[in-house]
């Protein structure tokens, strides 16, 4: 079964617990889908409804062809009684005031069982992820050198599989703003000029791959770099549930065409949008499209630099791929990535059909 609607209380969730555990049933999933108040206010407000039928409309994001007017009928729409500002906001109140002890009734009973989900982007999104709470966890590493498409792929496969993309610079950056035991150690190591090691780099990981965002599983791009990072992560995911790497996807592109994608490169640097002066050029030269702001080339996108960047990726990466082709050889997949952005999506998306 679906509940939706009950438990409102703890009472009642202690009383259907009872009554399942009866016939030797248990609640499988707790699916909770966050969204922020004034994201909800939005999208209830605007809604209409068609009363006989229950059709629903919204004025902004799914309107009537004609004007408070159903699409089948042409009868007049409505909107419900308790669809003001006023009454959404204590609705909201007392939502939170019931919801929060029942889900921590759940995560206190088996944690493994409790799904918080962001719902706060497109319903096919919110479906993915729902979807991938049904499915073996996929834990995943993105491998690929700078310029080989990774921040093409990465976001196409967030959308695909459900599960979130960290990188360890995003992973670093929310746990010092989140104030975490690591976080706290990072920050310290950061502020007085040095290296985070891999100590701690290794708690920030299993930190966030601990938590709820990653428990249907992950997309790692930039971690691990190292062996002994690979070997901690392996220590971590199997402390953690049993889980294993399922997909090591490396993308193979020639030094030769790395370079003539990287050093086109320019870069919007307060919104990160970028450009290349040859793939993808800006509709007027050295501008962002949308401000019209000039466009930047980052700092070690240079034939020299660039250089050293790939002969260090390729001497940390060989080792890491060759652990896991040791280790655990079905996971491991090796693309060629010297083709269209479309035509490396296809390749990807059989990994996982």
């Amino acid at each position: 079964f679906i509940l939706d609607g009950y438990p409102r209380t703890v009472p009642q969730a202690q009383f259907l617990d009872e009554a399942l555990s009866k016939k030797g049933r248990k609640i499988t999933n707790v699916v909770q889908l966050i969204v922020p108040d004034e994201e909800l206010k939005v999208r209830i407000l605007g809604r209409l409804i068609h009363k006989a039928s229950g059709r629903s409309y919204h004025v902004k994001f799914n309107p009537p062809k004609n004007e408070m007017k159903d699409d089948a009928t042409g009868e007049p729409l409505i909107r419900r009684g308790d669809d003001n500002e006023e009454s959404l906001t204590k609705r909201l109140d007392a939502f939170m005031k019931q919801t929060a002890p029942v889900v921590a009734h759940y995560r206190g009973k088996d944690a493994s069982v409790v799904y918080p989900l962001d719902a706060n982007c497109k319903p096919t999104q919110v479906w993915n992820k729902i979807n991938a709470c049904f499915q073996p966890s996929k834990c995943i590493i993105l491998i690929g050198p700078p310029g080989a498409g990774k921040g093409t792929q990465a976001p196409r496969l967030v959308d695909m599989l459900g599960v979130p993309h960290l990188s360890t610079g995003d992973m670093l950056r929310a746990a010092v703003a989140a104030g975490t035991e690591m976080g706290k150690k990072a920050k310290t190591l950061m502020d007085a000029g040095k290296l985070v090691g891999d100590d701690v780099v290794n708690g920030i990981v299993a930190e966030a791959l601990n938590g709820d965002a990653c428990k249907n599983g992950f997309i790692l791009d930039g971690y691990p770099r190292t062996v002994p990072q690979a070997q901690f992560l392996d220590k971590s995911l199997a402390e953690n549930g049993g889980r294993k790497i399922t997909n090591l996807v490396q993308l193979e592109v020639p030094d030769k065409e790395l370079k003539a994608r990287i050093l086109g490169r320019l870069i919007h640097k307060a919104s990160g949008r970028s450009y290349h002066t040859k793939f993808n050029p800006p509709k007027v030269e050295g501008k962002d499209d949308v401000t019209g702001e000039p466009l930047i080339r980052r700092g070690d996108d240079n034939e020299e630099s660039l250089t050293k960047r790939l002969d260090a990726f390729a001497k940390q990466t060989a080792p890491v791929v060759a652990h896991y082709e040791q280790t655990n050889k079905d996971a491991v997949f090796k693309l060629d990535g010297n083709c269209k952005p479309a035509e490396v999506s296809a390749k990807i998306d059989a990994i996982f059909q």
